[in-house]
């Protein structure tokens, strides 16, 4: 409207000096009078054309007189007289009402403890894409590695939608050398069919897929760290590939999760080393709500050598508030080498801020040697002391070859 009206208001204002003594001369002595000329119904009148002659003198306001000489030496029409009129009266009441509030930015980071990260998220998607992230302070005392603090992760995430169907994330280690973490784009026409490429996690085992900010206990089992693919050589269980994957739900709680995948197998941010692709596979069932039980399986090689590389593993979970058991059987084989592990973990709600845990594992790297086993038994628990902060305590033992060590670690978490 603004735009529309910005000639003939110039107009207006040079027209001023001219039409000055005719408004001098057509207006009346006593305010009153001028007053009581204004029809009741103005406001209403605005909204439709005016008349080609008018009274001057019968005008309301100086604007109003002016508006009505213009249109009398048709310097505007009768309609855009109206339109100004509209624009006028619409500018009156917004400052009748007083300034529209501003928008702020949504913060990246929540401004109190009692804002939930669902909230921050939410607010966050109005943002063409998200940054979020989080460290661990660890202080720790395990056989042969004595003790000592440590900065343990700082991970910052940036991921967001470039299409209805269409996302992609980034996650970079900052610790120590930066390393490229998750770099992948995602295409999700429906929830049975999501095909990802990239570098991102391999699909196998339940413990390696929960992220680290999220693990009941400070550090994964001793199978899942040695044996799953992408950490058995120190990749963080991710590789460069690509997978389909998906959901179907046969009832509200029921349903079955897969996913296929096909990597280069040599690790994060690398060539594949030989001609060889590797293959991943995931299925897990849920019968019913909480429980779900998975099967993986890994084929590849490994180096120039191409020395077989298989993984094979089993797994029941069952979450059911305030209770968490979860349980993996993992077994392998790299080259003439046969490995397997185990672990076992329960855990409980004591309420929204506290939560105890207990795990037990077991690993052999190599089958065919006696007395080859460490088992560790672990204990502790979760403090959720604030929204974005946690603090956690394991304590317990390993044993290895008959020697029982102490184990004790205890870290602190902080995410945005």
């Amino acid at each position: 409207m603004r735009l529309k009206y910005e000639i003939p208001m110039a107009l207006l204002l040079m027209v001023i000096g001219q039409t000055s003594r005719t408004i001098a001369a057509d207006e009346p002595k006593h305010t009153t009078a001028r007053s009581s000329a204004v029809p009741s119904n103005y406001a209403s009148a605005a909204l439709r054309p005016a008349a080609p002659s008018c009274d001057v003198a019968s005008a309301g306001s100086q604007v109003e007189r002016l508006l009505l000489i213009l249109v009398q030496k048709q310097v505007l029409s009768a309609d855009e007289a109206a339109g100004v009129r509209a624009e006028l009266k619409s500018d009156e009441d917004s400052a009748a009402n007083g300034p529209a509030p501003q928008v702020e930015q949504a913060p990246i980071v929540a401004p109190n403890d009692s804002d939930d990260r669902n909230e921050l998220q939410e607010n966050n998607s109005k943002l063409p894409f998200r940054i979020s992230g989080y460290g661990q302070v660890r202080w720790t005392s395990l056989p042969g590695a004595g003790s000592t603090f440590q900065l343990r992760r700082a991970r910052i995430s940036l991921d967001g939608g470039i299409h209805k169907i269409a996302s992609y994330k980034i996650q970079v280690e900052a610790l120590n050398t930066a390393s490229l973490l998750d770099a992948y784009l995602q295409f999700k026409p429906a929830d049975y069919a999501n095909l990802t490429f990239g570098q991102f996690k391999i699909p196998f085992s339940q413990e390696n897929l929960i992220s680290s900010s999220d693990l009941l206990t400070i550090e994964r089992s001793q199978v899942v760290n040695s044996l799953v693919p992408g950490r058995d050589n120190g990749s963080n269980g991710r590789d460069i590939g690509a997978d389909v994957s998906g959901s179907y739900g046969f009832s509200r709680s029921a349903g079955v999760d897969y996913a296929l995948g096909v990597f280069n197998g040599a690790g994060i941010d690398r060539k594949d080393d030989n001609n060889r692709k590797d293959f991943a596979a995931r299925l897990a069932i849920r019968p019913f709500g909480g429980l779900s039980f998975a099967g993986d399986y890994y084929n590849g090689a490994a180096g120039a050598g191409e020395i077989e590389r298989d993984r094979h593993g089993a797994e029941i979970a069952y979450r059911y508030h305030p209770l968490t058991l979860q349980g993996e059987f993992i077994w392998g084989q790299d080259g003439a080498i046969h490995e397997q592990g185990w672990y076992g973990l329960a855990a409980w709600r004591f309420s929204t801020k506290w939560e105890g845990v207990f795990r037990t594992d077991a690993f052999d790297p190599d089958r065919s040697k006696a007395n080859n086993m460490t088992s560790t038994y672990i204990t502790g628990f979760n403090w959720y002391f604030a929204t974005h902060l946690k603090w956690q305590l394991n304590e317990g033992a390993q044993n290895q070859q008959s020697k029982l060590r102490n184990v004790f670690l205890s870290q602190l978490q902080f995410r945005f």
